[in-house]
């Protein structure tokens, strides 16, 4: 299993600094486990957590607005018939709107980060890179065992 192999915290970083982070989760959805165990380590005071939890409940909606929207935008684009006389306009249509898509989403989990980041002590934020680079060490060794020797992205088709 992925997580006896790595650090559960290094699954609780993902979670809170990628798109679809822990303080954007949805009750029920992993967000609160993940956060959890990211403030124990990072030793967030109640002030903190409170502050982190603000801001979750002031960007939640918005998140939960964009992952609905990526889902729709996956779906249409694995909908279209390549066969279709219009595909070619149908993806430049999708492939702009997920451009907008992604501008979004980047702008969104950068003022979640820049939150987080306000948050955070000197020692703490270090402590977050340090985890970071854990996490991304793990990431590339992951990587490095599934793929051929040069290959950057995994065969899709």
């Amino acid at each position: 299993m992925y997580t006896a192999k790595f650090p559960r915290l290094a699954v609780a970083l993902l979670a809170l600094t990628t798109a679809g982070s822990a303080l954007a989760m949805p009750p029920g959805q992993g967000g609160g486990k993940h956060f959890e165990r990211l403030a124990q380590e990072l030793e967030l005071t109640q002030a903190q957590r409170g502050e982190l939890q603000t801001l979750k409940q002031r960007l939640q909606p918005e998140m939960q607005q964009l992952r609905e929207q990526g889902r729709t935008l996956h779906s249409r684009m694995r909908e279209l018939d390549p066969g279709d006389s219009a595909y070619r306009g149908q993806v430049e249509q999708l492939a702009a709107q997920r451009a907008e898509f992604a501008r979004s989403r980047t702008l969104l989990m950068s003022e979640m980060r820049a939150g987080l980041h306000a948050v955070l002590t000197e020692e703490q934020r270090a402590e977050l890179a340090a985890l970071k680079a854990q996490h991304r060490e793990a990431g590339q060794q992951r990587r490095g065992q599934r793929r051929e020797p040069g290959r950057t992205r995994p065969n899709r088709f």
